[in-house]
Parts: C-alpha cells; structure tokens; sequence
C-alpha cells in the first residue's frame, strides 16, 4: 500500500483508536471469574504515549446519572436503550470521548451505510462501556504512570467470528473517495489492501505505530467460534451482539444502504 494512505489515516485512525486503554494489577484480576461479568477499566488516567488511557477497575458496573451523559450514550450505543439510568463501565469523560472519536469513521464514509456504521460503533461500545467487560477482555500488559496510577499496555478482545464476519461484510463495499473504491480495503486496512478479511482489519485497527498501526495501545482481537472459552483456566465469553445486513435498516437509522455501497441492495431492486 502506498506510504501516503499511511499519512491519511494516522489522524483518523489516532482518534478513532484513542479511547482505550487500561492498566496492570494481579494477573488474576483482570480475568473472567464471574460468569454475570463485571468492569475492567472505569474512566481516564490522563495522556499515555499515543492517546488518552483508562484507569484499571475491577469491580461492577458504575450508574450514570448524568442526564446529557446518558443521551449520548443511547444515540451512539442503542443497547442501552433499555435503562433510565444505565450500568456501564464507562463515565461521562469517557463516553464524551467515545462520542468524538466515533464521528471520525462516519465523516470518512461508513456513515452512509446505517448497517456497517452501527455495527462498527457497536464493537467500540460494547469494548467501552459494557458492563460485563470481563466476559470478553483480558488485559496482557500494563505500567505505572507518573500519577502512580497503572495503565494497559495490551489487551485481548474476545470477538465471536460470526460478529467479525458479518460486521466486515456490512462494510466491506462502502465507497472509498474515489467512485469503485473500498473504504475500508482501499484506506483502513494498511498494508493487506485488497486482500484484507475480518481478523486482518481488526488486527489492523489494534496495532500500535509500534506495530505499524495508530491505536493508542495494542488490542489483539481474538475471533472465536464457541460461545463458551476456556482461556489459561479462565471462562470467556466472545462479544457476539446481534449485527444488521447492509441491506437492511439499523437501529441509528430506519434505512438500509445505497446500492453502491451495498450489493445486497442492488440485487434485491
């Protein structure tokens, strides 16, 4: 891929990518010892090398309360549509963040496809804010900042290949800058370009500039097929969240995708 791809999506990978990051503690605290789940991060710890870092939590779920708060998190995240205040594990400097960063894929074309940007949001929601992060996070790697507070290095997230799957196939086909381009093969999957599949985007999306990518720390996206894993003696359930076809509406909005950027779509007209 030509190195000019590379300067284009540094600032929208960066910001994309820069709200997540977590922190180091007794290794058998930050994995899934109970089945119902709990928090793995909670708010911000400050700056970290390549962007804003989250504080270690291991505990449950916090309440927002916070009514502004709250009505952004339900327009970005419809999951959470369910509860007047909801549990989640993020706060309110956090869902700000999730909030801007999430305008950026939009602004460079996945908003056009309801489908393919609701399913992408979800991923980074449910990696956020989900209150049962547990189940599918495992933090690898941590350091102490000069606050005395530990920050994550590495994390491995627990994705089900069905979700993967069907979240690459929803985007896939959205129109890149030029008419006949892929935006997500042609821009966001670095050097794989056309030959770029689910594990090779995300792995893409994960990688730090120290590995050639733009996320503020490394995420290694795990893609599993059981509902069920027993990871190093420790059960862990792969995030698998219900996705929409191109084809069809989303929950952000009650249309499917355009026909060029959807071939669903055009078959079925």
């Amino acid at each position: 891929m030509p190195s000019i791809q590379f300067t284009s999506l540094h600032f929208v990978l960066f910001q994309i990518c820069g709200f997540i990051i977590l922190v180091n503690f007794g290794y058998s605290e930050w994995t899934a010892d109970k089945e119902d789940g709990h928090c793995v991060m909670y708010d911000q710890c400050g700056q970290g090398t390549f962007g804003q870092v989250n504080c270690l939590y291991n505990g449950s779920a916090q309440l927002l309360v916070n009514e502004e708060t709250i009505k952004i998190l339900k327009k970005i995240c419809p999951e959470f549509q369910d509860e007047v205040y909801p549990r989640t594990c993020c706060s309110k400097l956090q869902v700000e963040k999730l909030l801007k960063d999430l305008k950026f894929p939009r602004r460079l074309g996945f908003g056009r496809c309801p489908s393919c940007i609701r399913n992408f949001q979800q991923m980074f929601c449910q990696l956020t804010c989900s209150p049962r992060q547990s189940r599918f996070l495992r933090v690898i790697e941590t350091k102490e900042n000069d606050h005395g507070q530990t920050t994550v290095e590495e994390l491995e997230y627990f994705i089900s290949l069905k979700y993967a799957e069907e979240l690459f196939s929803s985007c896939e086909n959205v129109e890149g800058i030029f008419p006949g381009t892929s935006l997500l093969k042609d821009m966001m999957c670095g050097i794989w370009g056309r030959k770029c599949n689910p594990q090779r985007w995300l792995e893409f999306m994960g990688s730090t500039p120290k590995n050639f990518g733009f996320s503020p720390f490394q995420i290694n996206y795990v893609l599993l097929n059981e509902t069920e894993n027993d990871i190093d003696g420790q059960l862990f359930y792969p995030m698998n969240e219900k996705t929409t076809k191109c084809s069809e509406p989303s929950e952000l909005e009650g249309e499917a995708c355009l026909c060029k950027d959807c071939p669903l779509v055009c078959n079925s007209s």
